[in-house]
């Protein structure tokens, strides 16, 4: 469930996102729904965490409970096309950033 932020927290994602460029926002708009994060997607443009990384800190309660219950086909084939479009929205970030 989502938890209500603080106005301050709110204005500073805010003030975050209204600092990309049109390019930016489209990669964002890969980025955010691959990695469920717009935190980890904000890291991820300002070249804080890779793309690997990224996937890695997004996926950390998915793998916790394949631990536990086991590992399904389909889902590590989705979670492998989510790493693909960050990597892909990693790769368009630094293309348009030059």
């Amino acid at each position: 469930m989502p938890v209500a932020q603080a106005p301050e927290s709110m204005a500073a994602l805010q003030a975050a996102v209204a600092r990309h460029d049109a390019a930016g926002l489209a990669a964002l708009g890969v980025a955010v729904p691959a990695l469920g994060s717009l935190v980890l997607s904000l890291a991820l443009s300002l070249g804080r965490l890779d793309a690997e990384e990224a996937h890695r800190l997004a996926v950390i309660d998915e793998v916790f409970q394949e631990e536990f219950w086991g590992s399904d086909p389909e889902t590590e084939a989705r979670r492998q096309d989510r790493l693909a479009d960050v990597k892909l929205a990693q790769r368009f970030m630094a293309l348009v950033s030059r």
